[in-house]
């Protein structure tokens, strides 16, 4: 476990003065007080008495991980809603939340695993599974209990998932635009690391497939993560005036990009343009017409995200690796037959 000693070693200063940077004590010049603080981040380091205030606490906290960067991550409204959800249950039982976002690189997983070394936390969330599960094989040997809200797909002692059916669902609402007559369709999602992505980019193809309609690849239009270079990639679809009756949007930072870009090329929806997405019931309702879609249940995988880990932690009996929570479908005025 790394000391003051050791960040004064790597940053070259004195134990007083990383003491002092710690602290927020002044007579530390800005040159090393920079090095102190890059050798902290460096090494995860936790002080001492930040340690003794977490385990103070019985270590009763629970790590949620994301697997995007913060500043993607709190401009999406799933995992606000879904954290905010998950944060009053568990709280509710006595227990406190910290956030950690991670890109699984080895400074990430050593982070994690001295949380878990000094006791700092009793179990563990992860929003969204990548389609590589590297982490997941390493956080599985730390023998701590862990759900993941997404799509595992080997099977690990530790590790159990709660999800939706992104697939069944995805293709669901493809199949709908298909039964209005729709043939040419457009797919747009971000980047498809995840499973989540994966599968509704698999629903949308197979779907396309099994009614014979023509796979085209310029209709599968990867975004990028945030909103910003989401609406620079549609503006650009809409700008190469490809001609397409319908939209797939396949979550609701994707539609609502949609929306606004169709607004700005005067593309009424549904006339010119219809439209099918995973919707929200907080956001779907500011959009006019509301999109027809279907609602991911936040409340529902929070509260079963907050159960499966509060049975993992009091080492109950579990029945499934992998719970499915159903969604529901509303067609809306976002749909013109054709």
């Amino acid at each position: 476990m790394t000391t003051i000693l050791d960040i004064a070693k790597m940053a070259n200063v004195s134990k007083s003065t990383v003491s002092r940077v710690i602290n927020g004590q002044p007579g530390v010049s800005q040159k090393s007080k920079n090095k102190v603080l890059e050798v902290i981040n460096q090494t995860n380091f936790l002080p001492n008495k930040a340690a003794r205030t977490l385990k103070s606490s019985d270590s009763n906290s629970i790590l949620i991980l994301f697997h995007r960067p913060s500043k993607v991550t709190v401009k999406n409204p799933f995992y606000l809603e879904i954290v905010s959800e998950i944060s009053v249950i568990l709280e509710s039982y006595g227990y406190d939340i910290i956030l950690q976002t991670y890109l699984e690189t080895v400074s990430e997983i050593e982070s994690t695993k001295s949380k878990i070394a000094n006791q700092l936390v009793k179990g563990i969330i992860i929003l969204s599974s990548p389609l590589d599960e590297t982490f997941f094989k390493e956080l599985d040997k730390l023998s701590i209990p862990t759900i993941i809200v997404g799509k595992i797909t080997n099977t690990y002692k530790n590790i159990y998932s709660v999800d939706t059916d992104n697939y069944r669902d995805s293709y669901r609402l493809v199949e709908c635009l298909v039964n209005f007559g729709h043939q040419n369709i457009v797919c747009i999602h971000p980047p498809a690391d995840v499973n989540v992505s994966k599968d509704r980019v698999s629903g949308y193809l197979d779907c396309l497939k099994d009614n014979h309609l023509q796979v085209d690849k310029n209709n599968i239009v990867e975004t990028g993560y945030t909103i910003n270079q989401t609406l620079k990639d549609i503006d650009y679809l809409f700008r190469s005036k490809r001609e397409f009756s319908a939209i797939f949007a396949t979550d609701i930072i994707r539609a609502l990009c949609v929306y606004k870009k169709a607004n700005e090329y005067n593309l009424r929806i549904p006339d010119d343009l219809s439209i099918i997405c995973f919707s929200s019931d907080v956001y779907s309702p500011f959009f006019f017409p509301e999109p027809s879609g279907i609602e991911i249940p936040i409340f529902e995988l929070a509260k079963s995200v907050s159960q499966q880990l509060l049975k993992l932690i009091n080492k109950e009996n579990m029945t499934c690796h992998t719970e499915i929570i159903d969604t529901k479908f509303t067609l809306t005025n976002s749909i013109k037959k054709i």
